[in-house]
């Protein structure tokens, strides 16, 4: 088959509703991750969640807007906020608490823990945080020897302790799927697109190897019907689980757009409500975090 037939294809798939999301990993329900937890510093009232547009990489992030401007046409004037811009300065805020708590001391400054708490391209609008929030996390930071680890049910479970055959295919499967699809944004979008000739053998090379793993998990499931029940959501959110983990420990800077293509949204969705209890937002910025142990993290910006 021809090059200009893949195209077509895809095209149809692509603009038909409910067609291929370009670059997706995998097919997901809506799951608004901040759903629930904002709320509108002008007027108090609760946030409400909808879809934004697809974007040209396949990401439909989610807005949030003050619901009670929404639904009663109150004179509120609270601007939207989207996801794009929460959750790259909400969790590498959290990231960056936990890198400081393991270089945190007594003789720790002010300063030096807002610099450590700021670093950042999300934070680059940020002209501080509340002293006292600074205050109180130090002396949370310099007792934190006994602070418990998060982990969800699903790494509790034993099934987490071991990663199966199914599991590593369903895995490359996924990757598979992922460079299929970025193969053809690659050549349907991109300025300098690449001969035709090379676009049907890669796609041809990487159809090749969906197929072998297919054929191998189909072969698992017919010698012992039980293997791959309920792999596919399980695995996806064990794995998001401990990429997010290692996400905000290891990375010095978390690529938010990089990290949401590649898990299970539930999983960072759990985690915020586990830990935060309310992010106020003020005309499309984070005004203040207030976290589950009762500390509001307030934010001033630079005019």
């Amino acid at each position: 088959m021809s090059g200009s037939f893949f195209r077509l294809k895809f095209l149809l798939q692509r603009n038909r509703r409910g067609g291929v999301a370009t670059g997706q990993t995998y097919v997901r329900k809506n799951v608004h991750i901040f759903g629930g937890l904002l709320r509108c510093a002008k007027c108090g009232s609760n946030m409400t969640a909808n879809q934004d547009r697809r974007r040209a990489n396949g990401i439909r992030p989610s807005i949030y807007a003050c619901g009670s401007r929404r639904r009663n046409q109150t004179s509120c004037t609270n601007k939207y906020i989207s996801d794009m811009v929460l959750g790259p300065f909400v969790l590498n805020y959290i990231a960056n608490i936990i890198r400081a708590s393991k270089t945190h001391s007594p003789s720790t400054s002010a300063e030096a823990l807002e610099r450590k708490l700021l670093r950042g391209d999300a934070f680059k609008d940020v002209a501080g945080i509340d002293p006292e929030t600074l205050s109180q996390l130090s002396g949370i930071l310099n007792g934190s020897e006994d602070a418990g680890e998060y982990r969800p049910q699903l790494a509790l479970s034993s099934r987490a302790d071991s990663i199966s055959e199914a599991d590593t295919l369903k895995s490359k499967r996924q990757k598979l799927e992922t460079a299929l699809a970025r193969l053809n944004t690659l050549y349907l979008y991109d300025d300098e697109a690449m001969p035709e000739k090379d676009f049907v053998m890669q796609r041809a090379q990487l159809s090749k190897q969906l197929e072998d793993v297919n054929a191998r998990l189909e072969a698992i499931q017919a010698a012992d019907p039980d293997s791959s029940s309920g792999v596919s959501g399980d695995f996806i959110r064990k794995a998001s689980y401990y990429i997010m983990a290692e996400k905000l420990v290891e990375d010095r800077y978390l690529d938010y757009e990089k990290y949401i293509r590649a898990i299970d949204p539930a999983v960072p969705k759990s985690f915020l409500a586990s830990v935060i209890d309310c992010i106020d937002v003020d005309d499309g910025r984070v005004a203040a975090i207030t976290f589950k142990n009762g500390i509001e993290h307030r934010f001033t910006y630079i005019q």
